[in-house]
């Protein structure tokens, strides 16, 4: 018959002895280190997933300053011309109230007129009204040239107004309406004179 040796250290089971038991557990704490190291490093503040936000977000700002970096310059562009060509400045105008006064003449009643109405309280209101056919004449009073600058505010359609008054003499003639070497008059006192 044999004898076994036993110790008195601790009863050994299935598992291994407590220093593989402890070893174990150390891997273990380790292990669980390592993921939670893994885990910031990917979702962390700083982590991988928030570096390609930032990223991202980079991204989308520089793309945005590119824009407006962009607008700037055709604004820039615009404000030179504006300058330098005063006609501009009128065309732009121009091309801002065309639809106000579209609408307008749309909400008038009157054929070919312009009305604004304005509630004084109290049931009173005060109505201002001017003919297209006034404002045509006027425009009629400028230069060929200058004129198709107002098209879009569509004077010269649609019926013409009962109180319309009777069309004025252009104070402008032009060049190939005078006859001989006559110069071209440029004011309305100066057509009056040679009449």
């Amino acid at each position: 018959m044999k004898k076994t040796r036993t110790s008195k250290a601790e009863p050994v089971d299935a598992s291994g002895s407590p220093r593989r038991r402890r070893r174990r557990a150390i891997q273990y704490v380790v292990v669980l280190i390592g993921c939670v190291i893994i885990v910031d490093a990917l979702v962390g503040e700083k982590g991988l997933l928030a570096m390609r936000k930032a990223r991202q977000q980079y991204q989308a700002l520089e793309g945005a300053l590119a824009a407006e970096k962009a607008e700037n310059d055709r604004r820039r562009e615009e404000a030179r011309r504006l300058l330098e060509d005063p006609s501009a400045i009128a065309t732009k105008l121009i091309n801002v109230l065309a639809p106000i006064v579209q609408e307008i003449a749309r909400r008038s009643g009157a054929p070919g007129e312009l009305v604004l109405r304005r509630d004084l309280g109290e049931g009173r209101r005060e109505e201002i009204y001017i003919t297209k056919a006034e404002l045509n004449e006027k425009v009629l009073t400028l230069p060929t040239t200058l004129r198709p600058v107002f098209d879009p505010f569509e004077l010269s359609e649609g019926p013409r107004s009962p109180r319309a008054p009777a069309p004025s003499e252009p104070i402008y003639i032009e060049a190939d309406d005078v006859e001989g070497d006559e110069e071209p008059t440029r004011n309305r006192d100066q057509h009056h004179n040679r009449t």
